[in-house]
């Protein structure tokens, strides 16, 4: 068989039939068909599908009124939860495609962001008012705004999409000249991308997937909508529980999810700690190669493991692979609609064995760059009367005609699953104060412990300071394209063609930073674990007490590690969002003090509240989102554990003292107890009822169990009376006042 008709043959097998229509089509499809069913929750709420339809329709409608539609942008600037669909869905169904504006990215970023894509409108959060005012584009924020939003009418909004033609959405990625790009995504190339992951990986309407990933990387698109179009259900976490591989776990577990994709750096850190994986479960491994270590753990924990790889030009995934332990880690054959050419510098194609430059075609590849149509034209381009797209990407075809991802043929690298341009950052680092000359490299210096180093060439007669640079560097590059170590160098050194050898540069030293701040030594044992284990992540000799942990080189990921160590070997457990409030050893260390002092005195209340029998109490209203903790059950857990939560996420005065109040009345206050005790629940997510409590409580144990059998069966108080007088409540009715905690 010759070449031509060896590829033919790879391609051909690709061909699917799938509708050709817009993904907000296919999602009210299900809609329609399922209303009842669970669309989506999180840790506070769920949705049915006939909820979500509602909500989306009413902001279609309501950017309708605007004079938002087909061919235009609409921002969304939002916290990850419960209505995230409804909202993507919604602009969608305007008409609009969506540009997703993470609010964890640096303000310059999204201002960018927001100008040059030009977007209509912008929706987002209350607590995102102050980010929102920065944009000079005008904006609704959700919670305050939607009794506007929802009088524009829950009707089916008057829509004409394109699906071949108009836009989806926008996401942006690192760009070379040190601005990112955006790559426009048609609606047709979405649906097909969703309908092939439907059939491989798989997913049907009894399934569950757990969405953990920021809207701003590609790989959400098949969180948010892949459950959305089979009738299935996807879970969504917080921005504070995606961080923390504990938490990760729990809600895993929580959720019953089956199927979760995440990077190969964030699996290694869940590996970390206790998961031991469902046999039910399916893992895919995407955003960047598959290491083969991480392989055999992975398959011991779940039914099937997966790597797909595709780049967002090629709308999220253009290939896949079912892994086994003990075979190649291959990126697998084409996904439906979807066609590959590996070819030479002569643009001839590669024989099986032989290495080229991975092209991609097909129902997938996207419209290109916004408003870069000389960057658009150059990867974008005709390959013998086929359009295709040049990934840049080094591969070959195995002799069973798989495709073996070789890694990059320039200096775009893939690190924690984001694609990044080391050319962006090294133009961010040359416009700081003092920097001659800069350059990024990814290294690896230890086995599965990659990190981004800065060099730097100085200025004559200047020193750079590298606390100054990476503060300089934080206002226009999010966190993940941060180098962790930034070092001044002698000289740069180039190959023979005139390009800079990036190989050439030395690992930095291990010495400790220059980072502003006096060293302190570390005494106690506790103290001389913590900094060691530090010292260890950050590849750093002698940190210090008063040491943050950011200013030596750590970023979220390395944070999330260190929680993992800390609680492995010295017993401590922390959020991760508690270790973003405690950075250094000192703080740590005090938060951990903190903790062991609260549970001593949990643990003493509950010797008191046994030996007196006659302490008496009642259980107060509870109508609020708990900071700490995934819902209500793990809050008070968290009480009795003495686990912190204040600090975890909240922000204000308010809803620190109703946690002080909530851990006096479960350990130091006797109150009053009699038949007939009125009480407040919380049945749903909206309406308060009042009930009569009959039967005594004594103590706070048997406050907390009482509650946590409630909250497990809460659906069923408002339909079923049996229930109800199981638990000692009677006279269930709505609350006549509205107000919350």
């Amino acid at each position: 068989m010759d070449l031509k008709q060896l590829y033919k043959q790879i391609n051909d097998a690709t061909i699917r039939d799938y509708p050709v229509s817009s993904l907000h089509d296919m999602i009210t499809v299900q809609c329609c068909t399922n209303p009842d069913g669970i669309a989506v929750l999180d840790a506070q709420a769920s949705q049915t599908y006939a909820e979500l339809d509602r909500k989306s329709n009413e902001l279609a409608n309501y950017l309708q009124l605007l004079g938002i539609g087909a061919g235009d942008l609409v921002g969304l600037c939002c916290d990850r939860n419960v209505d995230t669909p409804a909202m993507l869905v919604g602009i969608m169904k305007s008409g609009a495609g969506y540009v997703p504006l993470d609010p964890d990215y640096p303000v310059d970023r999204l201002v960018y962001m927001v100008e040059n894509s030009e977007v209509k409108h912008v929706i987002g959060n209350e607590n995102q008012l102050p980010l929102l005012e920065k944009f000079d584009t005008p904006f609704t924020v959700a919670e305050r705004d939607w009794d506007k939003v929802a009088a524009a009418g829950s009707e089916d909004p008057k829509t004409k999409v394109d699906p071949v033609n108009d836009t989806a959405y926008v996401i942006y990625t690192s760009g070379s000249t040190g601005k990112p790009k955006g790559v426009v995504v048609q609606h047709s190339a979405a649906t097909n991308f969703l309908c092939s992951m439907a059939q491989v990986p798989g997913f049907t309407p009894d399934d569950r997937l757990l969405a953990t990933t920021t809207l701003s990387f590609d790989i959400s698109v098949f969180e948010m909508f892949l459950p959305l179009i089979t009738g299935g259900s996807v879970a969504v976490v917080s921005r504070e529980t995606a961080k923390d591989t504990v938490a990760l776990v729990a809600a895993m577990e929580k959720f019953e999810v089956n199927l979760m994709q995440a990077t190969p750096a964030m699996w290694r850190m869940i590996l970390e700690t206790d998961f031991a994986g469902r046999s039910e479960m399916r893992f895919v491994s995407a955003g960047e190669p598959l290491p083969r270590d991480l392989v055999k753990p992975l398959v011991e924990r779940c039914g099937e493991l997966w790597n797909l790889y595709g780049p967002t030009e090629t709308t999220v995934y253009s290939t896949a692979k079912l892994i086994f332990d003990g075979e190649p880690v291959l990126v697998g054959t084409p996904i439906a609609n979807t066609q590959i050419y590996i070819v030479d510098d002569a643009g001839e194609l590669c024989p099986p064995g032989t290495p080229g430059e991975l092209l991609i075609a097909g129902d997938g590849v996207t419209k290109g760059y916004l408003k870069r149509p000389e960057k658009t034209a150059a990867v974008f381009c005709d390959y013998k009367g086929i359009h295709v797209y040049r990934t840049g990407d080094l591969a070959r075809l195995t002799p069973d005609h798989e495709i073996d991802h070789m890694g990059r043929m320039d200096n775009q690298i893939k690190f924690n699953g984001h694609r990044i341009e080391l050319g962006e950052i090294d133009a961010a680092m040359a416009m700081q104060p003092g920097v001659r000359q800069a350059a990024t490299v990814l290294r690896e210096d230890r086995p599965g412990d990659k990190r981004l180093v800065g060099y730097l060439l100085a200025k004559d007669g200047e020193q750079p300071n590298i606390a100054k640079i990476r503060e300089g560097i934080s206002e226009s590059l999010p966190d993940y394209m941060v180098p962790n170590t930034i070092v001044v160098v002698d000289e740069f050194k180039y190959t023979p063609s005139g390009k800079l050898d990036r190989k050439s540069f030395a690992p930095p030293s291990t010495a400790r930073p220059d980072i502003g701040v006096e060293y302190v030594a570390a005494k106690t044992e506790s103290e001389v674990q913590l900094t060691e284990i530090w010292s260890d992540i950050l590849q750093i000799d002698n940190v210090g007490l008063n040491d943050n942990f950011f200013d030596l080189g750590g970023n979220s990921i390395r944070a999330v590690k260190v929680v993992a160590r800390v609680k492995k070997e010295m017993g401590i457990v922390v959020t991760g969002a508690e270790f973003f409030d405690n950075p250094t050893p000192k703080s740590f260390l005090g938060l951990t003090e903190k903790k062991a002092a609260l549970v001593a005195k949990l643990q003493s209340a509950g010797k008191t509240n046994r030996s007196n029998g006659s302490g008496q109490y009642a259980i107060v209203g509870m109508a609020a989102r708990m900071p700490g903790a995934a819902d209500l059950t793990e809050f008070w857990q968290n009480l009795v554990d003495g686990k912190e939560s204040i600090t975890a996420s909240a922000k204000t005065n308010l809803i620190q003292r109703l946690i002080l109040a909530i851990q006096q009345i479960l350990t130091t206050f006797p109150l009053v107890e009699s038949s007939k005790t009125p009480i407040t629940l919380t049945l749903d997510s909206s309406r308060r009822h009042l009930a009569t409590l009959s039967s005594p409580i004594h103590n706070s144990e048997s406050c907390l169990s009482w509650l946590g059998r409630l909250l497990k069966t809460r659906e069923s108080f408002q339909t079923n009376p049996k229930t109800q007088s199981e638990f000692g409540l009677e006279h269930i009715r709505p609350a006549t006042s509205s107000r919350t905690f």
